[in-house]
């Protein structure tokens, strides 16, 4: 029987009753209901004690999050006031305004409302954008330009204060869209007219700076000029030297700085008097002469260490420095005090007075005995190759000639007779220039040997043509000869050597002429000589190229386009030779 209805029962009828069997299956019903009871009751209770333990986890959840929601919103408070504050206190303006053509401001800082001289950011942003415009209608282009590429940076406007003040501003401005849709632009601004201002001021200052820079630069020509003078001045003194010798020490001492340089200078440098004795010579006169300069002193020049010249060199020497008071230069063979000859390249300027008169004179040499020997050893070496060349070529040519003459090569292949045509020509390429390096090695080496007989230069001049006319007419080219009026007479010339000059330029300028072009020979008499031109219609030469068309191996850019295989060196032979015999070549 449960526990609750046995007490209930013993408290009714009481300790000692005896139940009824009657009674006894009723009883065990409600002894069962309430251990019923007794089960529901534990479930509920252990479900009260659960709900109570969520409900209470679940408050505390709830207080976290409210706590984490308050610091949320103060720290964004904090921010949001820390970033007014920024911008309150900005030097430059922020701004947020509508697009359009006047365009409205829906927000300012004081920054802005500063620049723009309002009194208050109520009275700011009641005006359009278009009213701080000086050109209102320049608003359009700026929307415009913000509207096609989404911003704009450091713009330059010229913008007007409410108080009609005319201000430049750079704005740099990004245009937005709020959630809802609505365009806006935020900019900034900063008020940029001072900054302008001193940028032209500065510019005014560089450009008056640039004006005292001219006139002071003037200022240091004249003072330039004025030391010019100066050392005139000292150019008397020397003329002066042994008379005044007080004054000679003090522009020794001037020139102190002058001397030092000529002193280390590689090149041996000797300062005469207009007679040629020697007051100064540098350290170089002992390396290259082996005298040393104070042995030199006070002795014409190079009587220490010339040696024998043609006389002919001296008198043109001396009429070019002294007379014509020009710059000689030339090469010259003198003698070291060890008895060694040397080639030295000199140059001789006279050094004038304001009178026009000779004060001094100032050697310069170099010693190019090296340079000299490694010409001519290279200039023996071409001659020898060339010599050795010539005699297998000559041999070549026979049989190539001998071969092309043999009744059998008429029935040959054309292919053969091409082949045997090629090596002919090549064969003669190579001979010519073997030839022409035979005649600039004996040039060089000075052993040209003239052999003069009497020439008709006019059948010279035939007898070239008629050799080459061959070539003119595989190009078509018109070849005439116009001669002199007067019978020419015979002149005393080396035929070979004149024959190769003429050959030379006749085929120079057959080879230079396009296709049907035309070529003159023109001869006429020059007193007791004669003038031969080659006028041709070809390819022509820039006047750069002028000035070196008779060195050696050069070649201009027009010729090597028209015939690669050129040598460079028929002219260097013509003008050599025609100057060997007193003439001259020009173009």
């Amino acid at each position: 029987m449960h526990s609750i209805l046995q007490r209930q029962f013993k408290r009714v009828f009481g300790e000692n009753v005896t139940i009824p069997p009657g009674l006894s299956a009723f009883l065990e019903l409600i002894s069962d209901t309430y251990a019923g009871f007794d089960e529901d009751r534990a479930l509920l209770d252990r479900s009260l004690e659960i709900s109570s333990k969520e409900y209470l986890e679940n408050s505390r959840n709830l207080l976290k999050a409210k706590e984490e929601v308050e610091r949320t919103v103060e720290e964004r408070t904090e921010n949001l006031q820390k970033y007014q504050t920024l911008l309150d206190n900005l030097s430059v303006g922020v701004y947020r305004n509508t697009p359009g053509p006047q365009g409205h401001f829906l927000e300012a800082n004081p920054a802005i409302i500063s620049i723009f001289e309002a009194d208050s950011k109520e009275e700011f942003i009641k005006h359009d954008v278009s009213d701080f415009y000086q050109d209102p209608a320049k608003r359009n282009a700026f929307v415009e330009k913000i509207t096609k590429y989404g911003f704009v940076k450091n713009e330059k406007l010229d913008l007007i204060t409410l108080k009609g003040k005319k201000i430049i501003g750079s704005v740099s401005a990004v245009m937005k869209k709020s959630p809802n849709g609505d365009v806006y632009f935020d900019g900034v601004i900063e008020d940029i007219t001072d900054h302008m201002r001193m940028e032209q001021e500065l510019k005014d200052v560089n450009a008056e700076l640039e004006t005292k820079v001219k006139e002071r630069t003037g200022q240091l020509n004249e003072h330039v000029k004025e030391l010019e003078n100066v050392r005139s001045a000292m150019t008397n003194l020397l003329e002066d030297l042994e008379v005044e010798k007080k004054k000679s020490d003090e522009l020794v001492k001037d020139l102190e700085k002058f001397k030092l340089a000529l002193d280390n200078a590689s090149d041996m440098v000797v300062i005469t008097d207009p007679e040629g004795t020697v007051i100064y010579g540098n350290r170089t006169v002992e390396k290259i002469t082996g005298y040393k300069p104070e042995e030199a002193v006070g002795k014409k020049s190079g009587v220490l260490w010339k040696s024998p010249m043609p006389p002919e060199f001296y008198r043109n020497m001396w009429d070019v420095i002294k007379n014509r008071k020009q710059v000689f230069t030339g090469e010259i063979r003198n003698k070291r005090k060890s008895g060694e000859l040397y080639t030295a390249e000199i140059s001789i300027s006279p050094v004038l007075s304001r009178e026009g008169e000779v004060e001094f004179f100032v050697g310069i040499e170099r010693d190019i005995t090296h340079e000299k020997e490694i010409d001519k050893a290279k200039s023996e070496f071409i001659s020898i190759a060339s010599h050795q060349l010539r005699t297998p070529l000559g041999i070549m040519k026979w049989y190539l000639e001998a071969l092309q003459s043999y009744e059998y090569l008429q029935n040959a292949p054309g292919e053969i007779k091409d082949n045997i045509d090629q090596i002919y020509k090549s064969n003669e390429r190579v001979l010519s220039l073997v030839r022409a390096l035979l005649s600039v090695s004996r040039i060089d080496q000075d052993r040209v040997k003239d052999d003069p007989k009497p020439v008709d230069i006019i059948e010279m001049v035939k007898e070239v043509v008629e050799g080459v006319k061959i070539l003119a007419d595989k190009k078509t080219i018109g070849l005439t000869i116009i001669l002199p009026e007067e019978k020419a007479a015979p002149i005393q010339i080396d035929p070979l050597r004149l024959h190769e000059v003429l050959d030379n330029l006749v085929i120079n300028a057959i080879r230079y002429t396009p296709v049907s072009g035309k070529v003159e020979v023109i001869i006429e008499k020059s007193g007791a000589g004669y003038v031969i031109k080659i006028k041709d219609t070809g390819i022509g030469i820039s006047e750069d190229d002028k000035k070196k068309l008779f060195t050696k191996f050069f070649r201009g850019e027009k010729a090597v386009g028209t015939n690669p295989e050129g040598t460079g060196l028929g002219l260097y032979v013509v003008k050599s030779y025609v100057e060997g015999w007193g003439g001259g070549s020009i173009f």
